[in-house]
């Protein structure tokens, strides 16, 4: 299964890559004819166009992604209720929850807060209340006040 990309709805429509882009980031008023621009969103309508949200982020350096760093959410009574308000959170700002637990391993902190800033992560929670160190610097400083990445 392949996605449908801009090229694929431009070539069905008619007009160029940068039309399609324009109408579908709601940026095409007044540069796109309004009768196409109706055409480009049924198009894309009907092929099931999602946008590539990777390749927007590498556009825009926002991965729209907030990473929870936790060292033992899953043993916590509450976590699934807080998890799932993290999650519905996020998603009503059109944000993904990125969840690592690192089931109170310290040695996996580490590799949790790379992964997590490899990805450009737009901001964070972590809890724990250290700062998390490599190479002999501090990566992720985690004070009991802020707990942020």
């Amino acid at each position: 299964m392949s996605l449908v990309t801009l090229r694929d709805i431009a070539n069905e429509v008619g007009v160029s890559v940068s039309a399609v882009s324009l109408v579908l980031n709601d940026r095409g008023e007044g540069r796109v004819n309004a009768n196409v621009a109706e055409r480009i969103r049924a198009v894309a309508d009907e092929l099931g166009y999602v946008p590539n949200l990777l390749a927007r982020g590498l556009k825009t350096k926002q991965s729209l992604t907030i990473g929870l760093l936790s060292d033992r959410v899953a043993s916590i009574p509450f976590a699934g209720p807080m998890l799932a308000g993290a999650q519905t959170a996020a998603a009503e700002h059109d944000y993904l929850l990125m969840l690592i637990d690192t089931a109170g391993d310290p040695g996996l902190e580490v590799p949790a807060v790379k992964a997590l800033l490899q990805r450009n992560i737009s901001g964070g929670r972590a809890s724990q209340d250290r700062d998390v160190q490599s190479g002999g610097r501090t990566i992720c400083r985690t004070p009991a006040a802020a707990r942020r990445i």
